[in-house]
């Protein structure tokens, strides 16, 4: 495999897991609406450190209305 097709590869698994991670993150969010248990919001606010760390999330995707 080039250099160039397994950066693409990457890129490509990094997209899927990030819009999967993000389906998971609003669904939790619109769950948690109604309860206000701390560690539940504390559970999302460590796997969206988690996928910012890790370079699959970007802060400003989440920055309108991130608060869980």
């Amino acid at each position: 495999m080039s250099k160039r097709n397994s950066k693409a590869s990457l890129f490509n698994i990094k997209r899927k897991l990030r819009n999967e991670l993000q389906i998971i993150y609003y669904e939790e969010r619109k769950s948690l609406k109604h309860t206000k248990s701390g560690v539940e919001s504390w559970c999302m606010g460590e796997v969206l450190k988690a996928g910012t760390s890790a370079g699959i999330f970007h802060k400003k995707e989440f920055k309108r209305g991130s608060k869980v």
